[in-house]
């Protein structure tokens, strides 16, 4: 097993979790099958550009690093170098990171499917988890969870008389290469414990009351608008399109057509509008015309109200907001209170 994935990541007061519960965290989850993928298509990229002649040069490589450090803060050598050492990396294979990172960018979207017959080697993916900050998500993910589950300290041996509440891994029982089996079902073993606590606690804590409190917190910022829209390149062609509408009685569908602009259907919470749109969609009605608005792609663009609605429970997507808010709200609270880092 990696020296790497020895080492302490966090501890829940006497109990220290270690970065190989991360990695069973992320087979558990399903995490660890999409971070392959993404290694395989970056290392199919770099052997294809290989081929043609088109690797990231030296200066390239070279400016991927500088930005990698400033993320990060390591001002020296010294203390990249420390780094590197702290997850046992070597320069070698942050190079090779950090060349996948600069193939896979340089792709654009979409990337290609990778090669499933070419898998690309569990270590290799952990250098990328770890640079990329993938594991540092996974972990805090996992120290949340663990964090509440230590509230329930009472439920904790009882897993063999429950079944599973957390969804089959997508991985199955694969053992990544990284780790011993051994190591892998000991680790499996504390996150499948760990999960189960925290689904109870999931369950105990989205009662009813909660999720109303959470979208009554959010009254405002759920308000969902469904709008046709119109965007046009030019702010003075939308004004004229929108006095056809207002003073000309133009159905805003033969405004697109005679304009040769495709009307599109959106829909969006306030809280998802910049303060400056936002602001012009609070007090629009049903049926009105607002606009034009600049939004972040510079288009002129004009929004006919079709609905606004109050945010309520019987709205699916607004319960898995408060939902996801009273969770948040929990394992915030428990991090902070009960986690600590090793780094």
């Amino acid at each position: 097993m990696s020296g790497f994935l020895d080492r302490t990541a966090f501890s829940i007061e006497a109990e220290a979790y270690h970065w190989g519960d991360v990695v069973a965290a992320a087979v558990a989850w399903g995490r660890w099958t999409a971070l392959e993928r993404q290694t395989r298509v970056a290392d199919a990229l770099v052997r294809a550009a290989h081929e043609a002649g088109t690797l990231p040069t030296a200066a390239e490589l070279d400016a991927e690093a500088r930005e990698f450090r400033y993320a990060r803060e390591l001002v020296s050598a010294d203390e990249t170098r420390r780094w590197l050492a702290r997850h046992d990396l070597t320069l070698e294979r942050w190079t090779a990171v950090l060349r996948r990172a600069l193939v896979r960018r340089r792709a654009g979207a979409p990337l290609p499917e990778p090669d499933e017959t070419q898998a690309a080697a569990d270590p290799m993916v952990l250098d990328d988890a770890i640079c990329s900050g993938a594991l540092a998500d996974i972990a805090r993910e996992l120290a949340a969870r663990a964090a509440a589950a230590a509230t329930a300290p009472d439920e904790r041996g009882m897993e063999e008389h429950v079944a599973p509440a957390a969804p089959a891994s997508a991985d199955g029982e694969r053992t990544p290469a990284v780790m011993s089996p051994e190591a892998f079902a000991e680790a499996r073993a504390r996150v499948a414990r760990v999960d189960l606590a925290w689904h109870r606690i999931r369950a105990r804590a989205l009662t009813p009351e909660q999720v109303r409190a959470q979208i009554g917190a959010h009254q405002l910022d759920w308000v969902r608008l469904d709008c046709a829209t119109l965007a046009f390149r030019d702010v003075e062609i939308a004004r004229e399109a929108l006095l056809s509408v207002r003073e000309d009685g133009l159905p805003l569908a033969d405004v697109a057509v005679a304009a040769r602009v495709p009307l599109e259907e959106r829909g969006f919470f306030l809280e998802e509008l910049e303060p400056p749109l936002r602001d012009r969609f609070i007090g629009a009605h049903e049926g009105e015309l607002v606009g034009p608005l600049n939004g972040a792609t510079g288009a002129a663009t004009l929004y006919l109200v079709r609905r606004k609605t109050l945010p309520s429970p019987d709205d699916p997507v607004v319960r898995e907001r408060a939902e996801r808010g009273v969770l948040q709200t929990l394992l915030g609270r428990e991090s902070a209170r009960r986690v600590r880092w090793a780094e």
